[in-house]
């Protein structure tokens, strides 16, 4: 007999029951201890579900708790077994971001090879209505219709995310303020990289200058690589007498673009110097040690040659550069971000192994993100970069003016031009590279051992 599918309001009945229980699990004790004892919060959800089942023994046979497990997970607490030399990265959180989950690990690896272990602070704000119904919002507004097919692409590409974190990332959780057992057992704590003092409304500025610890252990921590993301000073006096507070409890302050060390002298008052994006601590060859693995799970949709582009911030100034590009070069654009078999079987974005694969193979990237211009440089394709003030143009100029390659950088009304980059400037470029590296490397030994 065939088994009738559930209608389209019995998924959402369900997924209305899914949400009222998160919200009771995250205004209930049951989040203490997911917080303490570093469990998967919908592993919680999966018990108070059993629990907010009615007496009357009804019982969800797929299910099985082995209390003997349940046990065993609880006392694997990452912090429980930390000694001296273990590292925790305060950074942006970890969503569907190329950039921001690379830099990420490659700044745990970096670290690691430096003989300690690692892991990366995974912030889980706190649960703000307001914030729910503006997303709801936007989405609706940009017609991200209908919610439920929209749902389960985010949750698809989430998963593509996920797994490329879980395999390269060590985490640590800890929600909701005032993060008691944030420091137990921490060596040090790194703040960056990342646009981490790009002071944003729905995180408080002091939060990544750690804020929740003591000031004697601020004392112990660093910046590496932080970045403002303007050249402005974007906070108000209130804010900025707290902000300069904590600077100063800092053992060292290094950031990622020049306009940075100017901005940390007159608003925080420290003493800072500029260190590469932690993505160019590590080199090619170990990118590619990270996706090699999972990079063939997804289906390609470039072969050849071809010109990649990854813009962040698209226009129809922009769309006609590259369409001009491409048939001047004769060659097909292939989009970074997307991929459209992938698409059509429900995944937004493209899983980040096919990202750093599509750089790797590109005649010539055009993009307007920072992290795109790093990438080129790292795997050694030609790009051309648009200037993007809207983000932040600073850390462009320091990033081209330090490698000799500022001529890359273009105006978005600018003719296209094809300039390929010879052998012997990516030797200069490569060297150039290669100083970085051990400027990174040498701060970070200096900071982790002088304690």
């Amino acid at each position: 007999m065939r088994c009738a599918l559930p209608s389209h309001w019995q998924f959402v009945r369900a997924e209305i029951v899914a949400v009222r229980r998160l919200v009771v699990f995250f205004f209930s004790p049951v989040s203490v201890v997911a917080n303490t004892y570093e469990l998967n919060p919908l592993f919680c959800v999966l018990i108070l579900s059993h629990l907010s089942l009615p007496l009357s023994g009804v019982y969800l046979g797929c299910f099985h708790l082995d209390f003997t497990s349940l046990y065993d997970t609880i006392h694997q607490n990452p912090f429980r077994n930390m000694v001296k030399k273990d590292i925790v990265i305060c950074t942006l959180p970890l969503n569907d971001n190329y950039g921001g989950i690379l830099q990420t690990a490659a700044l745990q690896r970096a670290v690691r090879k430096l003989g300690y272990r690692c892991r990366t602070f995974k912030w889980v704000p706190p649960f703000r209505l307001k914030s729910m119904l503006g997303w709801c919002f936007y989405h609706f507004k940009n017609r991200h219709l209908p919610f439920a097919s929209w749902a389960r692409k985010l949750n698809a590409n989430a998963h593509y995310f996920r797994s490329f974190i879980e395999e390269n990332v060590q985490e640590t959780r800890l929600t909701f303020p005032p993060y008691t057992s944030a420091s137990r057992g921490v060596s040090q704590w790194i703040i960056g990289s990342d646009q981490v003092w790009r002071f944003h409304p729905n995180i408080p500025a002091a939060f990544y200058l750690l804020n929740f610890l003591p000031s004697q252990e601020r004392k112990r921590s660093f910046a590496y690589a932080a970045s403002f993301g303007s050249s402005e000073w974007l906070i108000d006096a209130e804010t900025s007498q707290l902000v300069r507070r904590l600077a100063k409890d800092l053992r060292a302050v290094s950031v990622r673009e020049q306009s940075g060390v100017d901005m940390c002298r007159e608003h925080m008052e420290v003493l800072a110097e500029v260190m590469p994006d932690p993505t160019m601590l590590v080199c090619a060859r170990e990118y590619d040690e990270m996706i090699e693995k999972s990079l063939s799970r997804y289906p390609k949709d470039y072969e050849g040659e071809f010109i990649a582009f990854y813009i962040l911030d698209m226009t129809a100034e922009k769309r006609c550069y590259l369409e001009t590009l491409s048939n001047k070069m004769k060659l097909p654009l292939v989009d970074m971000m997307y991929n459209l078999q992938l698409d059509a079987a429900g995944v937004l974005k493209r899983p980040i192994e096919q990202w750093l694969d599509i750089v790797k193979h590109a005649s010539l990237v055009v993009t307007d993100s920072f992290h795109g211009t790093v990438f080129s440089i790292i795997y050694r394709t030609s790009f051309i970069v648009f200037n993007n003030e809207k983000r932040g143009s600073s850390r462009f100029f320091s990033l081209l003016s330090r490698t000799g390659l500022v001529e890359r950088m273009v105006q978005v009304n600018d003719a296209p031009t094809i300039h390929p980059i010879s052998k012997e400037k990516w030797n200069d470029v490569a060297n150039e590279v290669e100083s970085l590296q051990k400027k990174g490397i040498s701060f970070l030994q200096n900071q982790l051992q002088d304690e």
